[in-house]
């Protein structure tokens, strides 16, 4: 009798260990399937409090963020995450067996966002508005100096005055960061530094030179049809590719780790404008991304950029992974705007201003009933929009 209590016991601890060595490597029964298989984890990170988390239907946790989801099952799974005062925030996933998910972006976008949005600055009726990656430049006819707006995370701001050396500015174009280019009548320019230092490319610009763009201490410039690059320390002329011949301006966009090129592969004049875009290799030479795409193309901290083309589609590009994804087919108005932050973008639908992820499974509106586009101006950075209607700067925020 001992012996068989004894054999008993053994068995039940060799169950027991094996049971919790089947949950320890995550491993689980799947009783609808009558299958056993390897479980995952979903990991929500974040920093939000008061979060209730519902999982398939049923709420598994109230509190705060980052959170894990462990011992899932591989399949589809629904996720729903609610907090009071915002809107709810949902996602489907596709779970791998033996594989994290980690979800990096989720946004909670308040109910109520009128009370999130403050007014900054009031500005007379005549001011003109361009804008930079962490700047506005506003200019006045018959004005001296160009007036900087530095715009904070915050909501805060601070503001600089750059004198100009030539008279009857005409326009202010955003360069590369933290580098302006005024044009003046009769064909002058000056290049503007936001440390107030100025000089003139007048003599590193061939004088038939119908556009330029700076990009990685390089200019590009298109002359007689064909592509060049000179360089800021010796001056050095390179004929690049003489197939531009159909390119009628160029811009840059950039970060400190990459550099893009924007052509415009349509005569000005055209009905519809159609762009080219270029990655600027590290030996200045081009590697073509796209084409017939529109000219508003956004880089965010993650050296990734955002651009739509003519067939009506939104694309996703790594240049890390030289790696191009469509995101969504649209119909109707749409207009991409910018990052929101390094995982959420802005665009603009027929009569609204919205926030999307990459994913397209979570878009949020933000401003509502606008009815002329034209006369208003948007700029976003970090989980901060800034717009100007009706000559006022206003800002909305409601935290990170």
């Amino acid at each position: 009798m001992r012996f068989l209590l004894k054999l008993i016991g053994i068995l039940a601890f060799c169950a027991v260990s094996f049971y919790a060595l089947f949950l320890a490597y995550g491993y689980q029964y799947d009783v609808a399937r009558q299958d056993i298989k390897k479980t995952s984890i979903i990991d929500l990170t974040g920093h939000e409090s008061a979060v209730e988390v519902t999982f398939n239907g049923k709420i598994i946790h109230m509190g705060n963020l980052p959170y894990q989801i462990k011992d899932v099952l591989p399949g589809t799974a629904e996720l729903l995450l609610k907090k009071i005062d915002f809107l709810p925030w949902k996602r489907t996933l596709n779970v791998k067996a033996d594989f994290v998910s980690k979800i990096t972006d989720i946004l909670f976008v308040p109910g109520n966002i009128s009370a999130w949005t403050k007014e900054l600055i009031s500005f007379v009726d005549d001011v003109h508005v361009v804008a930079g990656d962490e700047f506005l430049v506003i200019t006045k006819p018959n004005q001296p100096y160009l007036t900087v707006i530095f715009l904070n995370d915050d909501g805060t701001f601070r503001q600089k005055e750059i004198p100009l050396h030539h008279e009857n500015l005409e326009r202010v174009e955003i360069m590369s960061s933290g580098q302006l280019l005024a044009h003046f009548q009769d064909n002058v320019k000056e290049s503007i530094f936001l440390d107030e230092e100025v000089s003139s490319f007048g003599e590193k610009i061939r004088p038939d030179v119908t556009d330029f763009a700076i990009a990685k201490k390089k200019i590009y410039y298109l002359s007689s049809g064909m592509l060049f690059s000179s360089d800021f320390a010796d001056k050095q002329v390179a004929l690049l590719d003489q197939s531009f011949q159909k390119f009628y301006t160029v811009k840059t966009i950039e970060n400190k780790n990459y550099s893009f090129l924007v052509f415009q592969t349509t005569p000005p004049f055209a009905n519809d404008s159609a762009f080219s875009l270029y990655l600027v290799n590290p030996d200045s030479s081009l590697k073509l991304v796209a084409e017939r795409i529109f000219p508003s193309v956004f880089l965010n901290g993650l050296n990734q950029i955002l651009f739509s083309d003519f067939d009506k589609q939104l694309f996703f590009y790594d240049p890390r992974l030289d790696e191009k994804k469509l995101l969504h087919s649209y119909n109707g108005d749409f207009g991409l705007i910018g990052w929101f932050d390094d995982e959420h973008f802005l665009f603009r639908g027929r009569d609204h201003i919205s926030v999307s992820d990459l994913s397209i499974s979570n878009i949020f509106p933000l401003l509502t009933n606008i009815n002329r586009f034209e006369d208003m101006f948007f700029f976003a950075k970090n989980r901060t929009l800034f717009y100007l209607d009706k000559n006022k700067l206003n800002m909305l925020n409601w935290g990170k």
